[in-house]
């Protein structure tokens, strides 16, 4: 998912969600989860069924998803939900890095008061110790 659309979609003003945004947050919830595993295939039918949306919102997420290698489609298998190496997460946070600590930069000083301090109760809410799940459920709720 592209930098600027997780960015929008963390502010977007509440019950803003269309049906290709809810299916882009449940398969990527469910690739996060395991529940899709790494190396398996899987077909559009099976995620239309499972989340009980439309083909065209599966579709359209499954175009946004591609991009950021969360998935891989294959015309004639499916979609696979390919296996992550450490060599593929290492070269993604090469650039992925300095591009978060300017869109956290930019936030910073764009912030309002109220956004601020919202900032600051995430931030508390991260000190400490906490499982993966933990960490995931916390960074979705902002």
């Amino acid at each position: 998912m592209s930098i600027l659309f997780d960015v929008w979609l963390r502010y977007r003003p509440e019950g803003e969600m269309n049906k290709t945004e809810q299916a882009v947050a449940m398969l990527e919830g469910m690739i996060e989860s395991g529940e899709l595993a790494p190396g398996s295939m899987v077909a559009e039918r099976t995620i239309v069924e499972t989340l009980g949306l439309g083909r065209t919102p599966i579709r359209e997420a499954i175009q946004r998803l591609a991009p950021s290698y969360m998935i891989r489609v294959h015309a004639s298998r499916g979609i696979e939900i390919p296996a992550i190496t450490v060599e593929d997460q290492l070269s993604r946070l090469e650039v992925r890095r300095p591009v978060e600590v300017l869109a956290v930069e930019l936030a910073c000083k764009r912030a309002s008061e109220a956004q601020k301090a919202a900032m600051r109760n995430l931030a508390s809410r991260l000190e400490g110790r906490f499982t993966l799940q933990e960490y995931t459920d916390t960074l979705r709720q902002t």
